[in-house]
């Protein structure tokens, strides 16, 4: 029986979390695509080890990002990670809900009864306002593609994040008009293959599902096939399926259920819970703040 025990990643684990996670996605169709041989420089896996060090530690200063590291002791070796995750906190400032105004509108278009602005003037300054934030964000996406090492096929980075934003808008209606941006997100977990099946997937996703139903607000997951199963069995629901890069990605949502018990709200007796999780990634587009620079669509990692 394997003593785990679970706590936040510093940066002295930055390197065995960076190897966990090229370990579980090195021969998933996707890292085959985004980290093709013929742009490799230096040999084996160690652009891909460098590259996610990186982004780790710019991670780990990052307040909105929450890195999770598990521990055992293993004979001969002392204390060693076993599997982390990276956990993104619900979005306070950065994104607004978009209100539904058709109800309000005055006909004019103008001005209101009580003389302050319409409907349509609102609608119309708004209108150019997401038109200013989208020229805003291709010219941040092109500062952004430029930065990427020349090791990653931009290319596939931008197909896979345009099957990402496909999958989401699939599955915009299973969001019941909430904000996905105010939601938490699993955006990577991964779990050394000599210690899955012990429950190292499920006490990483479960410390996201406590935070949660804390702030009461849901959770949503991309996942691959093999994930599926610890997902369903915390009590996730799967709403739209789609591609990436040709491997298959699942939409999984967990929504706050108030009065509902912890035990219940994660999965507890439900399934067996083996935290044998496999690939799952963030889903977040190149749209989000952080996109494409942290690689966030680039990343498959398995628990």
């Amino acid at each position: 029986m394997h003593s785990l025990r679970l706590r936040p990643a510093r940066d002295e684990d930055v390197p065995a979390m960076a190897a966990l996670e090229v370990a579980a996605f090195l021969d998933s169709p996707m890292h085959k695509a985004m980290f093709p041989q013929r742009l490799r420089i230096k040999p084996g896996v160690q652009d891909q080890l460098e590259w996610n060090m990186a982004r780790m530690r710019k991670g780990l200063a990052d307040p909105n990002l929450h890195y999770l590291v598990v521990l055992t002791d293993a004979p001969g070796r002392g204390e060693i990670i076993v599997g982390c995750a990276e956990w993104s906190a619900p979005a306070k400032d950065d994104y607004n809900d978009d209100d539904d105004d058709d109800d309000d509108i005055d006909g004019g278009g103008m001005r209101d009864r009580d003389g302050t602005e319409g409907v349509g003037v609102r609608r119309r300054r708004r209108s150019r306002r997401k038109s200013e934030e989208e020229q805003e964000r291709a010219r941040d996406l092109e500062l952004r593609m430029a930065r990427l090492p020349p090791f990653l096929d931009k290319s596939a980075l931008l197909d896979a994040n345009d099957e990402v934003m496909e999958l989401i808008e699939k599955s915009k209606d299973a969001f019941r008009g909430q904000n996905r941006h105010r939601m938490w997100t699993l955006n990577s977990i991964s779990v050394d293959g000599d210690y899955r099946g012990i429950g190292v997937g499920k006490m990483l996703t479960r410390w996201g599902m406590e935070r949660a139903d804390r702030d009461r607000t849901g959770i949503w997951i991309i996942s691959s096939p093999l994930g599926l199963q610890l997902y369903r069995s915390l009590g996730f629901t799967q709403v739209a399926e789609g591609s990436r890069l040709g491997e298959p990605q699942y939409l999984m949502l967990k929504f706050y259920e108030p009065g509902v018990g912890a035990e219940h709200r994660n999965g507890n007796g439900n399934g067996n819970g083996n935290g044998n999780g496999g690939r799952q990634e963030d889903g977040k587009g190149i749209e989000d703040e952080k996109g494409i620079e942290d690689g966030k669509a680039a990343k498959v990692v398995a628990a």
